[in-house]
């Protein structure tokens, strides 16, 4: 937590940027915490203008909580970011450590996961917090699933789903561990069904407030062919961004819907991502870690690939902060496995995501200026 807090501390300085204006600048319903009420139920509690088609509740409400200790002071928001991303590092840290039943691995998956470029946005911009709150939670639920208590799991994946739609993919992601571990997913399936209920209930209840599920009416491209095929364009781009995280920015407006395979790249793009998904699926019997996490990437990508037309937005760097831990773990698993088969030193394993992290500080923040670094 430490290290993460040392890293992320050049966001304290940055003052409210962006949608911030909207969601917390603005934004009358966090002045007042008599209005917690209205964040569950009122489409104008998460931004001044109502214009947005977002239920976040949990993240408005910790938005309200820090404007009662400090009114509309940006330090208090950055920092209150910060501690929430410390909080998911440590949480998966201790879920890691339970699944890969390895302290190494699960710190050196940490660190990749804290550490990485990529995560910026979510944590140096106020209005993501919605982000950070649901995978604490996400992940807190997956720990008391293998923990072995249903309920706790079940309170904990609801409190996800109000901090960001993200968490709907949890149910999918306890039947994929369970597949993994050779349960019998017949005799658990009593177990699933409250989850289901939950992600429809979640379903309802959003659809009520905010007049429709999401933000968007039409599929990228034009057509569902056009938006599966711009989901897998979008699927090659974000593994690109994880392996060289260069030249990021907050708003890649250049990626463009893919609308047909004879495009340049999308035959390549198509092959590589089709070939990574049939691997994982492959190592299901062979190598469940390493299937499990190759998984995990896609299944946690598909709220935010617009399959279903959910955002206007086709790409951005906060739609990795849920995937982008398969990444980080499969790498993990990969390297220790290589140092092993080679017998190569790797005294100083954990020191690689920090000199990841601490090289060239300015240039991790490089493609925000202007826009995560300035005035509203």
């Amino acid at each position: 937590m430490l290290v993460v807090a040392v890293v992320f501390a050049n966001s304290l300085g940055n003052k409210f940027v962006y949608d911030d204006k909207g969601f917390v600048v603005d934004n009358s319903a966090i002045r007042s915490l008599a209005n917690i009420p209205s964040f569950f139920t009122s489409i104008k509690s998460f931004n001044s203008a109502g214009n947005f088609y977002v239920y976040r509740p949990l993240a408005v409400l910790s938005f309200a909580l820090d404007y009662s200790l400090a009114k509309l002071n940006p330090l208090v928001f950055h920092l209150s970011s910060v501690v929430w991303h410390a909080a998911v590092s440590l949480m998966l840290y201790f879920l890691l450590n339970l699944i890969l039943e390895d302290e190494r691995r699960a710190l050196f998956a940490t660190l990749l996961f804290s550490l990485h470029p990529v995560q910026v946005e979510s944590v140096a911009w106020v209005t993501q917090r919605s982000n950070l709150i649901s995978l604490f939670f996400f992940l807190l639920a997956f720990y008391m699933w293998i923990k072995n208590s249903s309920m706790g799991s079940l309170v904990c994946f609801s409190l996800a789903l109000l901090g960001k739609e993200m968490a709907i993919t949890l149910p999918m992601i306890i039947i994929l561990y369970d597949m993994c571990r050779g349960s019998d997913l017949r005799k658990r399936a009593k177990y699933y069904i409250p989850f289901f209920i939950a992600d429809i209930i979640y379903l309802i209840l959003r659809t009520a407030v905010l007049g429709r599920i999401g933000g968007q009416d039409a599929w990228a491209g034009g057509s569902a062919y056009a938006a599966g095929l711009t989901a897998l364009k979008a699927a090659l781009f974000y593994v690109r961004l994880l392996l060289l995280p260069v030249n990021l920015c907050a708003a890649y407006h250049d990626f463009s819907p893919a609308v047909s395979l004879s495009e340049p790249g999308m035959l390549g793009s198509c092959a590589f991502i089709i070939a990574v998904l049939s691997i994982g699926v492959l190592l299901l019997r062979e190598k469940r870690k390493e299937s499990f996490f190759i998984l995990w990437f896609f299944v946690t990508l598909f709220p935010v690939s617009n399959i279903v037309p959910l955002q206007q937005v086709i790409v951005a760097e906060r739609f990795l902060y849920f995937p982008s831990i398969g990444f980080c773990v499969l790498l993990s698993l990969m390297v220790f496995s290589l140092s092993k088969k080679t017998g190569c030193c790797l005294c100083d394993t954990h020191a690689y995501p920090l000199r990841f992290a601490f090289r060239k500080p300015e240039r991790r923040l490089e493609g925000r200026h202007g826009v995560m670094g300035g005035e509203p």
